[in-house]
């Protein structure tokens, strides 16, 4: 749909000898093998997509239509060619009077994203979803694979206007069980990550579990391709539990880490934290990492401290950015009364 007067924009599509094929940004894409019957109340149709086998079943009961589509085994890499594994899609639909309600089934064995991240095996989502003219609700939204397990809602508001998807407000909400954060921060597409985020996530921080205890993302669908819009427009509220933290400019490292961490705002806060030495225990440190967009990373320390000087330079040296903080206790290694 769209404004008045507004046209639909449609690719070029040709039709030749049972095959359709049109060209969505300069990627081809076609139904090859196409069968298929149909009446007024009916509708089957068998063809090909991605290489992979389609089924399309619709009959018309009452005033409603009601089916389901089905997609075996379609190789991702024909999206994308930094994409690769196979998935199968299951969609039932209902019309209703004022609606439209589907049921998706997405499960791929294994899937490798773009990135140099680990392949996600035995990966399914399941969601339910209600499309009217000016909302879009999904509803007992499952996100899993063989190391991770979330669940959630979300909703896309209207009018959704031809030229404007860009544009559409998502509110999105997630949680999640506890996560092994190495298992986890392994599929991250390494090579594509902002020059600070390589070091901490996959480095310096290590060991234990995240629980999502809530997870929201308010704004509008371009925004999750702007990393900057991205963060201000995402909220974390997680538990770090027995997790691990050193700079690595030494041997420092700070063990047995719980906390909360939280994202507020594009700033990444850490409360209460707790761990280990092997000289001290650190007891009620914040941690806050002002914008995390900013070209460099900064740390901002909150602390109450009674220790001796060469624990608390421990400490120091275990967790403070960038090198030339790390360095700023080093007389203290000459103290000796």
């Amino acid at each position: 749909g769209g404004d008045a007067g507004q046209k639909p924009a449609i690719p070029i599509t040709s039709i030749r000898n049972g095959k359709i094929t049109t060209v969505f940004k300069q990627q081809e894409y076609a139904l090859e093998e196409i069968n298929g019957t149909f009446s007024h109340d009916f509708f089957s149709l068998r063809s090909r997509l991605m290489g992979a086998p389609l089924q399309i079943f619709a009959r018309q009961i009452g005033q409603h239509w009601t089916g389901q589509i089905r997609l075996e085994d379609a190789a991702v890499n024909e999206l994308s060619p930094d994409l690769s594994g196979d998935v199968s899609i299951r969609i039932g639909f209902q019309e209703y009077s004022d609606h439209i309600g589907l049921r998706t089934h997405i499960n791929a064995r294994t899937i490798q994203l773009p990135g140099g991240g680990t392949p996600f095996e035995n990966l399914s989502l399941t969601f339910k979803c209600s499309v009217a003219d000016e909302l879009i609700r999904l509803t007992d939204l499952e996100f899993q694979a063989a190391d991770f397990f979330f669940s959630g809602s979300a909703q896309l508001t209207g009018p959704f206007h031809n030229q404007a998807h860009g544009n559409t407000p998502l509110m999105l909400t997630v949680t999640s069980q506890p996560l092994a954060y190495e298992k986890m921060v392994a599929h991250l597409p390494a090579h594509d990550l902002p020059d600070w985020a390589g070091p901490l996530l996959l480095e310096q921080i290590g060991g234990g579990s995240v629980q999502i205890q809530k997870l929201t993302f308010q704004g509008v669908l371009s925004d999750l391709i702007d990393g900057e819009a991205f963060f201000k427009d995402l909220s974390i509220d997680a538990l770090l539990s027995d997790m691990s933290y050193g700079t690595g400019y030494g041997p420092e490292r700070v063990t047995g880490i719980s906390g909360n961490l939280k994202i507020i705002d594009g700033d990444l806060r850490i409360h209460g934290l707790t761990g280990t030495t092997d000289h001290a225990k650190l007891q009620c440190v914040d941690l806050i990492f002002p914008d995390l967009m900013a070209p460099d990373l900064r740390t901002i320390v909150n602390a109450n401290l009674d220790m001796p000087a060469e624990e608390f330079q421990y400490l120091w040296h275990a967790a403070m950015e960038p090198r030339v903080v790390y360095d700023l206790l080093e007389p203290l290694s000459r103290i000796t009364n």
